[in-house]
């Protein structure tokens, strides 16, 4: 049996095919690092989005939360004030000048994979509602299992659940038992260790 968490995905940009000459998707930044929009000087975002911080004397790369969802999320601060943004958001915010004109349109951003956590600029791009509904109902199937997972696209099973505030991601898993019982035993590791 597979057990292991998965910290972070890594993606095969050539089989990725994002839009980029749509409206939404046209003006998005490349570059290998940029500055976070609103935060300029303080933080920066790369590629796979991580965000540096610049707040102090040496650079740091904050380490990011997960809400209930899945999503990462982080805490930025700026004139002593502190606002809360998932980075997927961040991501789009700091390399898509027309990110504000594409929400208020009715557009949102889509995570390619499905992976809620992947937020690598080559895996993020701007759809509409309806289309992002649709896409996402690919990735997960009503498992037997509570907390599992099917992933179409890649041909994966994971597990997911969150503990005492802390968001754990397992896989990947061949079956969707393994899943489960992966999530078992994480789940009795973890009351283990706050005994």
């Amino acid at each position: 049996m597979t057990n292991k968490i998965q910290v972070e995905t890594e993606i095969n940009t050539n089989e990725l095919f994002i839009d980029r000459t749509s409206d939404a998707n046209n003006s998005i930044d490349m570059s290998n690092t940029v500055p976070v929009k609103g935060y300029q000087g303080l933080y920066e975002i790369d590629l796979a989005g991580n965000v540096t911080s610049f707040k102090r004397k040496k650079p740091k790369i904050l380490k990011a939360c997960y809400d209930r969802k899945g999503y990462q999320y982080l805490k930025l601060w700026k004139n002593g004030l502190k606002k809360t943004f998932k980075v997927h958001n961040l991501q789009m915010l700091s390399r898509n000048s027309n990110f504000k004109d594409n929400i208020s349109n009715g557009l949102e951003i889509d995570h390619w994979d499905g992976i809620r956590d992947n937020n690598n600029i080559n895996n993020l791009s701007m759809i509409s509602g309806e289309e992002n509904r649709k896409r996402s109902s690919q990735f997960v199937t009503n498992s037997t299992f509570s907390n599992v997972y099917w992933n179409q696209t890649l041909n994966e099973f994971t597990g997911q659940f969150q503990y005492n505030k802390v968001f754990y991601k397992l896989g990947p898993f061949d079956t969707e038992i393994e899943a489960y019982h992966s999530i078992i035993a994480k789940k009795e590791e973890l009351k283990g260790n706050h005994i």
